[in-house]
């Protein structure tokens, strides 16, 4: 009986402990499945409506890739094609804080020579640029078939660097385009911290100085400040070299003439027995006159020389009939002594 008492009382008290306690757990549950499910629950049902609402950020266009970047550029709008060679693909204006520095070499030609490197010339100063270097090769005036060429080194503001390169496309033949970028953002923040800690060590440097009272120590923290200045101008000079090379970009160009040969259409007509005879006429006529002309102006460069021969030929005559007349004479003379010897020997022979 005390065993059966003892397990009565502890299953009532486990029946009470049970009854208290279920109360408290069951609210929790449903808590956590409200907690919980809502997520999961609403990603699938109610996503459609707070999903729209929660994504404004993506519906902002975002930023232009470069081939939409390369249609926009300050001055003019400008539409992308296929046939451009490709432009730049940020502005200084449209880098922000990225020092980008852009170097073009082209190749062009064209039919007029003159009046397209004026065109060139006029375009760079529209533009705001400027010539740094020109240097022309022309043609000898005899030979005026000669093509020319020419070398330019132009510096453009990069903002107008896309309108200048369009301008080209339009009216020249690129034979050859090469375009190239060079990131200096970091050289330019390096030599931009490098300044602002030699500024640091400049104020320093002339706070020690004004309370040192060693003249010593004084001279060698004056001859660090000279070195210290003289380094800030260096990184003063790096920059700016860096800023005009971004805001100024450098366009190299070799600008040829092509001369196209003209061909005229002759058209093939049949030729006459008259029209024969008139071209055999002036053929042999003309070669005729030729030949007279060209022996006239060959007696003409030889005769001084004819005249000399000349002279020295009649000399020759002259003394030669000289010596024939005097071989005469002797004998003539001879002849007559032997006829006056051979008489005086016939009248001894008489006798």
């Amino acid at each position: 009986m005390k065993r059966f008492t003892v397990i009565t009382v502890g299953l009532l008290c486990a029946m009470i402990i049970f009854t208290a306690c279920s109360p408290a757990q069951s609210p929790q549950p449903p808590a956590a499945q409200q907690v919980s499910p809502s997520p999961q629950m609403a990603a699938p049902s109610e996503p459609s409506a707070p999903a729209p609402q929660a994504a404004p950020p993506p519906t902002a266009p975002p930023p232009p890739p470069p081939a939409a970047q390369e249609s926009v550029h300050t001055g003019t709008q400008v539409q992308a094609d296929e046939t451009y060679f490709p432009l730049p693909l940020l502005t200084p204006s449209e880098a922000g804080h990225r020092r980008l520095i852009y170097t073009v070499s082209m190749r062009l030609q064209t039919t007029e020579f003159m009046p397209e490197i004026r065109r060139l010339q006029n375009t760079v100063g529209e533009l705001g640029g400027y010539l740094m270097f020109m240097e022309v090769w022309g043609h000898d005036m005899r030979s005026p078939h000669w093509e020319r060429r020419a070398h330019f080194t132009f510096r453009i503001p990069t903002d107008n660097l896309n309108e200048f390169v369009i301008m080209v496309e339009n009216h020249y033949n690129i034979q050859w385009y090469r375009q190239t970028t060079d990131d200096a953002t970091t050289r330019y923040h390096q030599a931009e911290l490098t300044l602002d800690d030699l500024r640091a060590e400049e104020s320093w440097l002339i706070d020690e100085i004004e309370i040192t009272e060693v003249s010593m120590h004084r001279t060698n923290l004056q001859r660090r400040l000279a070195e210290v200045r003289r380094q800030i101008r260096n990184s003063e000079v790096s920059q700016g070299v860096i800023r005009d090379n971004v805001i100024y970009s450098t366009v190299e160009i070799e600008f040829f003439e092509v001369i196209i040969p003209e061909e005229a259409e002759e058209a093939i007509l049949e030729v006459t027995f008259n029209e024969r005879v008139d071209d055999a006429l002036s053929t042999s006529v003309g070669g005729l006159v030729g030949f007279i002309q060209g022996f006239v102006i060959f007696v003409i460069l030889i005769l001084p020389a004819l005249i000399i021969l000349g002279v020295f030929a009649g000399i020759a005559l002259l003394i030669i009939r000289a010596v024939k007349r005097h071989n005469q004479k002797g004998d003539f003379t001879n002849s007559i002594d032997n006829e006056a010897n051979f008489e005086i020997e016939d009248e001894k022979k008489d006798e």
